[in-house]
């Protein structure tokens, strides 16, 4: 591993921060999942609760942490990322406590609020942290590193809540993300790098940091509503109108401001851009991808909830052993040279789906070969994805950019998980079969679509060569 702050921290100070950063990771990623087998035996503690309200526990985590992350990213740049990071952890152990012990759902859906809160600061934070301390042309390992356990945490979170689950009840699988931030915060809490804070100069845009909260919220309303409420319902539409009208608002605010939310300098910037696009589409892909894996298991193959969560274990396992290998290639090649192929490895599993799982339970012949091409190519892919985002951004802007493309890959999820919801239709048990395979068909155009936006990137300025047993850094020819 290369050393933070370029060497000069102990090997055993080193080793703490990047164990640290892993753990933070992890906390981030399972709670974005986790809830997805928690939701019927919570369901049965709360009886009489409207489906409606419970929904909410599900999704108020995504819509506040997608929402706050830019703004987290930018407070992170200006009061030091390290000091954003360990409040983060704490904000997390509270509101993970105050959901675990709720007495009503409506306080499980405040204390999601607060993980939702606590995650936006974690995530562009530790980031900033991690790609500040490492040369530019090892960004790409670093990223690789930081994005595979946030694609393992993603897919783990079932199976490991579904285990505490059938031991205790849903109140178990709140619990997993204190005892996770309280190890991160002790091992890096002295371990972890101080950056410099802005001591001068006026605050980061706070009525635009506003403004991005209200059309991302507004945003994922619309589209988590559309299922009950319609498309052409005027609260839908007026929902995404209000969304799009306040995005404008942002932007042209952001072009002004002399310390704007979403540096418009970075938008100039073509692998910024680029990546940005392409983590949407992917957001897309892979939101779509989690929910319908599950659905189908639960629905059609009739498994528990723990069959359902280990049923995810191929593609984590698989995006282990391919992410270590893409961030080499990445730093050799450049992100292009691997996240185009990845993509391809994506979606070749994703139409296996669509042409060989059948009704019936196949799990060795028909599940686990295209579950294993999709954790193969999901190593290799996102973590190109976030190297190139942040590929030539100034170190004092690293939290913001990792933030913005983290952001537009959670707008994706939203809108991935609302296209399967309107493809299944009112689809239940082995009819929604047919159903399924369109969607499934669906996430493979959509990675499809990532593998040529990601064509569309320039190759790096520089690479590293490796002779034998060492690495140099060379101009790109």
């Amino acid at each position: 591993m290369y050393g933070l702050r370029r060497g000069r921290m102990s090997s055993t100070r080193t080793s703490l921060a990047w164990i640290s950063s892993a753990l933070s990771a992890l906390v981030v990623s399972i709670n974005l999942t986790v809830m997805s087998v928690a939701f019927d035996s919570m369901r049965r503690d709360f009886p009489g609760t409207e489906l409606s309200v419970m929904g909410w526990v599900l999704s108020v985590y995504t819509i506040v942490f997608g929402a706050l992350l830019v703004p987290a990213g930018r407070l992170a740049d200006h009061l030091g990322r390290r000091t954003i990071f360990l409040w983060g952890l704490g904000i997390m152990s509270v509101s993970s406590t105050l959901a675990g012990l709720a007495p009503s759902v409506w306080v499980v859906i405040l204390g999601r609020v607060g993980q939702g809160a606590a995650a936006a600061c974690l995530v562009p934070s530790t980031l900033g942290l991690l790609l500040d301390a490492v040369p530019s042309e090892q960004r790409v390992t670093v990223t690789a590193f930081y994005s595979v356990l946030a694609s393992v945490g993603g897919v783990a979170g079932p199976t490991v809540g579904a285990l505490l689950i059938q031991q205790s009840s849903w109140r178990a699988a709140f619990f997993i993300a204190p005892v996770l931030a309280v190890l991160s915060w002790i091992t890096g809490f002295r371990s972890l790098p101080d950056t410099k804070r802005v001591e001068s100069g006026p605050l980061p845009d706070l009525i635009g940091a506003l403004l991005l909260v209200v059309s991302l919220s507004a945003f994922s309303l619309g589209v988590l509503q559309s299922r009950d409420w319609g498309w052409a319902d005027e609260r839908t539409v007026g929902a995404l109108a209000f969304s799009v009208a306040t995005a404008v608002w942002f932007w042209r605010r952001s072009s002004v401001h002399p310390v704007p939310v979403l540096p418009m300098k970075l938008t100039r910037i073509r692998s910024f851009a680029v990546a940005n696009i392409a983590s949407l589409l992917y957001g897309g892909a892979t939101g779509a991808l989690l929910f319908a894996t599950v659905l189908f298991l639960r629905e059609v193959w009739d498994y528990d909830i723990v069959q359902a969560g280990l049923g995810l274990l191929p593609l984590a396992i698989a995006s282990l052993v391919t992410a270590w290998l893409g961030g080499r290639l990445g730093n050799r090649y450049g992100e292009r040279a691997v996240a185009v192929p990845g993509s391809l490895i994506v979606a070749a599993g994703m139409g296996w789906f669509a042409w060989r799982v059948g009704a019936h339970p196949e799990f060795v012949r028909e599940w686990l070969p295209g579950g294993t091409l999709i954790g193969l190519g999901m190593g290799l892919t996102y973590p190109m994805i976030g190297s190139a985002c942040v590929r030539g951004v100034a170190r004092a802007d690293l939290s913001v950019a990792s933030a913005a493309n983290r952001m537009t890959l959670q707008v994706g999820n939203a809108v991935g998980i609302a296209l399967v919801i309107a493809i299944l239709g009112d689809a239940k048990g082995h009819a929604m079969l047919d159903q399924m395979r369109i969607a499934w068909g669906v996430t493979a155009a959509l990675v499809l679509a990532v593998a040529l936006t990601m064509a569309l990137l320039d190759r790096p300025a520089h690479v590293v060569r490796v002779t034998g047993r060492s690495a140099q850094v060379v101009a790109s020819p």
